[in-house]
């Protein structure tokens, strides 16, 4: 019995022609000649060849846009060397598999616009000759990527970056048209420096529990000052941040007065100018969180929204005192709505 294939989904795009894989066979059913557009493939597997084929046919069908999920029974899944010769790739989505050295006549994916790796074993020189091999990149998704050193991205035309990792580093070196950035971490995180100064394009920005801690990591003090400019944001999204843990650190580190910084008059030289919301989750109402919200409110004289999810909705203090004493800060903006949200 072949037990190559014990569970997949595949959806194939197609122009004139069409390609089948069926379960449990070696048999390709392929109709005619012309091009595959759009390939996207899920499956659990114990062997590879068949996959190796599929990439080598795929290659052949100018694709342009290819989608792999693969969950292994026992080792992650080598990429073949003929993923570096599907050269008509737009759109390219990776899942749980493994990066080789690219063959050396590979120059790079030209007309690539998107690249997305989930759960992918990688060495950081590969991913960067990838990134920077790809001159029309325009959104890039890291997310769990099993690597070591630091990450350089330098990447001209890159308008989204998604970094979702447990552990790890970056350098953001050269993003100029940076507009959308999302960073997920769920430990310290170091790497990045003064490299959020540059981003002069940026609207969109997200960060989490653990991406200021890595500001302290940097510089060895905990941070009196946002490391990183947001006159040019409009989107400001805030998850977990946890002021009040890295108040807690500061005063381990014999810095408690460092955070009591971190309010208006320390940012006379900040506008905000094209902030339009800002969201806060899972708030709990600490003292360096009331300064950054009060700082949040004074500054931006565009700002239309301020989307407050507390941690706990149920305690007297976010239902009734957390409010009052928010509705009682300057305004910079006459039209701002503050609203109190279940995180759910």
């Amino acid at each position: 019995m072949e037990k190559n294939f014990l569970f997949f989904v595949l959806l194939i795009v197609v122009g004139e022609s069409c390609f089948m894989m069926l379960p449990n066979t070696k048999k390709h059913a392929c109709q005619s000649a012309g091009p595959i557009s759009k390939f996207i493939l899920s499956l659990i597997l114990e062997d590879f060849p068949e996959i190796d084929r599929l990439i080598y046919f795929l290659s052949k069908k100018d694709v342009q846009h290819l989608d792999l999920r693969l969950l292994v029974s026992n080792n992650q899944y080598n990429l073949p060397s003929s993923i570096f010769t599907c050269l008509q790739l737009r759109y390219l989505s990776l899942h749980g598999c493994s990066i080789q050295l690219a063959p050396p006549t590979f120059k790079g994916f030209d007309m690539l616009n998107s690249l997305e790796l989930h759960s992918v074993t990688i060495s950081s020189e590969i991913l960067e000759s990838l990134i920077s091999s790809c001159p029309l990149l325009e959104q890039l998704l890291l997310r769990d990527i099993i690597y070591s050193g630091v990450i350089e991205i330098n990447a001209p035309k890159l308008r989204s970056f998604d970094f979702v990792e447990n552990i790890g580093s970056v350098c953001l070196k050269s993003v100029p048209r940076l507009a959308k950035f999302s960073l997920w971490h769920t430990k310290y995180h170091v790497g990045i420096g003064n490299c959020f100064k540059s981003f002069s394009s940026l609207e969109y920005l997200e960060l989490n529990a653990c991406c200021l801690k890595f500001v302290a990591a940097v510089t060895g003090e905990v941070p009196t000052r946002l490391p990183f400019d947001l006159n040019s944001v409009k989107h400001l999204c805030l998850k977990e941040i946890n002021l009040e843990e890295l108040d807690e650190d500061a005063d381990y580190n014999g810095d408690s007065q460092a955070l009591e910084c971190l309010e208006v008059e320390a940012f006379s030289d900040v506008t905000f100018n094209h902030l339009r919301k800002v969201h806060l989750f899972r708030t709990v109402g600490s003292n360096p969180e009331m300064q950054l919200i009060k700082l949040l409110l004074a500054k931006p004289p565009m700002l239309k929204e301020m989307l407050i999810f507390p941690l706990n909705v149920d305690d007297d203090f976010n239902r009734i005192e957390f409010p009052i004493m928010i509705n009682s800060f300057r305004r910079a903006s006459p039209e701002v709505e503050v609203i109190y949200a279940n995180y759910g």
